[in-house]
């Protein structure tokens, strides 16, 4: 599989991101958005092969990360200076690497998102704030 150009990556038409903020808007919950560096989002990007009409794209190109509820769920997006990883350093993913060769841990829908977010702030509530959590899903 080709590996395609940034501008083939970028939906101009139907994009994610409105979506997207609407639920952060909707949102019961403290939603914070964390910027993102350009360059970490060309990065990102390229590297998923996903386009910004998927979540996952959206949330690559348009967030650093996001940040629910204090920090007590940490949606990752391209990198920010206020969480340890983007998502290609936590799963171990070059910058470089065949896009194809991306774990499948990154395929989480936005609903499955939401719900773990919800059913994580009635578990770990007893935590002190700043605890780290790592969630990985299983198929």
């Amino acid at each position: 599989m080709a590996q395609r150009p940034l501008d083939a990556l970028l939906d101009q038409v139907d994009p994610m991101w409105p979506l997207l903020q609407q639920w952060i808007a909707e949102s019961p919950r403290l939603v914070e958005v964390l910027p993102v560096e350009r360059r970490e989002a060309i990065t990102a990007l390229i590297a998923l092969q996903v386009t910004t009409h998927s979540t996952l794209g959206a949330l690559a190109w348009e967030t650093g990360g996001i940040l629910l509820d204090h920090g007590w769920l940490r949606i990752l997006g391209a990198a920010s200076d206020r969480m340890q990883d983007g998502l290609l350093a936590w799963n171990g993913v070059a910058a470089d690497s065949v896009p194809n060769l991306i774990p499948q841990a990154f395929m989480v829908s936005q609903r499955e998102v939401w719900k773990l977010q919800q059913d994580m702030v009635r578990q770990v509530n007893d935590l002190p704030p700043g605890t780290s959590i790592r969630i990985r899903f299983k198929k």
